[in-house]
């Protein structure tokens, strides 16, 4: 095989590689902010992102399946100092977003409460300013920025 024709098949292998990434929908990068009752920002605070309309486990179920759900990435990010995490998601689907507060500190959640707020997020639209569920409000406020 001559040295072209190699280059050419490592070219078309290295694309075939690429192609899965180029396949996936359009995203969008929602920047979200954590405030305590105070207006101040709430640093390590833990918000992630489920896409509506999608079943956790595609059906049917079988071994690849169950691979894909154990393989899957969640989107999920950390608050910087500032209260803000920026979150890739995908553009044309709702989401439900879930804020879990802090680990330690003031906002850290006691034994038996509950563990995170729930927050729709619809395509279009933005961040829904009550939680899902009803329940007492929460603490800390979540809301988008950009």
């Amino acid at each position: 095989m001559t040295y072209p024709a190699r280059m050419l098949r490592a070219l078309l292998l290295f694309s075939l590689l690429l192609l899965p990434g180029c396949i996936s929908g359009a995203t969008r990068s929602v920047t979200m902010r954590v405030t305590a009752p105070d207006g101040s920002p709430v640093p390590n605070a833990q918000v992630y992102a489920v896409v509506l309309g999608r079943s956790p486990v595609p059906l049917p179920i079988d071994a690849e399946t169950i691979s894909e759900v154990l393989t899957k990435e969640s989107i999920s990010g950390w608050t910087d100092s500032d209260g803000e995490v920026r979150l890739e998601l995908d553009e044309d689907e709702g989401h439900v977003i879930f804020l879990r507060p802090p680990p330690v500190g003031p906002y850290a959640l006691g034994p038996g409460e509950a563990g995170a707020y729930r927050y729709l997020l619809d395509a279009g639209e933005g961040l829904r300013a009550d939680p899902v569920g009803g329940g007492e409000p929460p603490l800390l406020k979540l809301e988008t920025v950009r």
